[in-house]
């Protein structure tokens, strides 16, 4: 594999737009195909119910898979695109909360937190047809029954033993087993007796987003009120960071859950969202390893190097393709450049080298890790592939001179050899 990376430098840690934060997963749903375009079952009726609530869903985006040729989509991974031209500024999506959305109720004795979404949530999907979110409903239970909340903290305890071996005692993520901890500790639910409630709280994690109350106002000494909403076809969108994204929210709990375009989009365009910053966070909550640009951020730990000591410091740096021209020379712009360049060398050589001998680590260990399912293991090594592609580049960016603008010598290294997962299965 040969990567053609630049280095940019910026002089703000901030590079990015303060944009909100909102929590979903792309996630398949059952496709079915109609000559060339390959449609999603059971959107048709969200919208329609959706529509009968008083909400609004723009008729120029349409739910499916990318086709064939749209090298800008993951492919098998179905997203919203347009289906025709629309402009800046253009409403997509009108949802009045208390009829569309699922949110905590505190009539039916739910807390005002991500608990009592989670409460609500897991009651509505009990309900199912007779829930009058049913549409909605029908979608997220056709995830929960099929077991695709795939995100780490759902996967096969082979399976996360693996990714703890990927990302060693120094790499992110390590707190893969975090949302139904919280779930257990916080909200007093239990994965060995409430299997429903445990799937209500990954769906909440994976598909929910935060809305702030603008109708009231703050209290000296308190934050504005914010509730965790459930929010129909919203959750439906990708997401991508950079000049991708192409959407902006404007939310309010008291009201409605808006989306708008943010800029021209054009006919063909998948519509993405942003769900955060941060690769290694993005995998751990959302199972998946976000396509270009990528926020990478590492802690280089407390070093000796020639018998002079270094504290631990933080390194953060996007990697993305040139102009954003995917197949062109990869750029690293960094964020936060590392204080000491020994240690700094030290610590991502050593890394990188790791990495390269875990297909020996593998042939070692595989008898401890049968029957990890096919599509886990194979996002565990995309994710390693992408953890191996960011430390060569930051190896090669350091190797130049951390503040060098000029294009630096591609880095020529092989690619790692990913191993055959032993016993893999197919998820049903």
């Amino acid at each position: 594999m040969v990567l053609l990376i630049h280095v940019r430098s910026t002089g703000s840690c901030s590079v990015r737009p303060d944009v909100a934060t909102t929590l979903l997963l792309a996630l398949f749903l059952s496709a079915t195909s109609y000559g060339d375009v390959i449609e999603i079952q059971g959107t048709d009726d969200l919208v329609d119910w959706i529509k009968s609530r008083g909400g609004f869903v723009d008729p120029r985006q349409e739910v499916r898979m990318p086709y064939p040729d749209d090298t800008h989509s993951s492919p098998f991974v179905r997203g919203v695109f347009a289906k025709d031209d629309i402009s800046s500024g253009d409403l997509l999506l009108d949802l009045p909360i208390n009829d569309t959305c699922i949110v905590a109720d505190a009539s039916q004795g739910d807390t005002p937190d991500q608990c009592g979404t989670v409460r609500a949530l897991r009651r509505e999907l009990a309900l199912g047809e007779g829930s009058r979110f049913a549409p909605y409903v029908k979608l997220l239970l056709e995830q929960s029954n099929k077991g695709l909340v795939d995100i780490p903290n759902a996967w096969s305890g082979n399976s996360l033993k693996l990714l703890d071996a990927v990302v060693g005692p120094n790499l992110a993520p390590r707190d893969n087993r975090r949302h139904l901890e919280w779930w257990e500790r916080s909200c007093a639910g239990s994965t060995y007796s409430d299997k429903l409630g445990a799937d209500a709280a990954l769906l909440m994690v994976a598909r929910s987003a935060g809305v702030y109350d603008f109708s009231s106002e703050v209290k000296e000494g308190e934050g504005r009120r914010r509730g965790t909403v459930m929010v129909p076809y919203y959750d439906l969108y990708n997401h991508r960071n950079g000049l991708w994204q192409n959407v902006r929210i404007d939310a309010d709990l008291s009201r409605s859950y808006k989306v708008y375009a943010r800029r021209d989009i054009e006919k063909g365009e998948q519509i993405y969202n942003h769900y955060g910053e941060g690769t290694d966070d993005l995998f751990r909550d959302y199972g998946f390893v976000e396509r270009t640009p990528q926020l990478w951020r590492f802690t280089v730990p407390e070093t000796v190097v020639d018998g002079a000591k270094h504290d631990a410091c933080p390194v953060r740096f996007w990697l993305d393709y040139e102009n954003s021209v995917e197949g062109s020379q990869l750029a690293l712009e960094w964020v936060e450049r590392p204080v000491s360049i020994e240690s700094a060398n030290l610590f991502f050589n050593q890394e990188r080298e790791r990495l390269m001998t875990m297909k020996n680590w593998y042939d070692e260990n595989s008898s401890g890790l049968e029957d990890i399912p096919n599509g886990e293991a194979e996002k565990i090594w995309a994710y390693h592939r992408a953890l191996s592609t960011a430390l060569w580049g930051i190896v090669e960016a350091m190797n130049k001179g951390v503040a060098a603008s000029e294009a630096i010598s591609h880095v020529a290294a092989e690619e790692p050899i990913m191993p055959e997962v032993k016993g893999g299965h197919e998820e049903l």
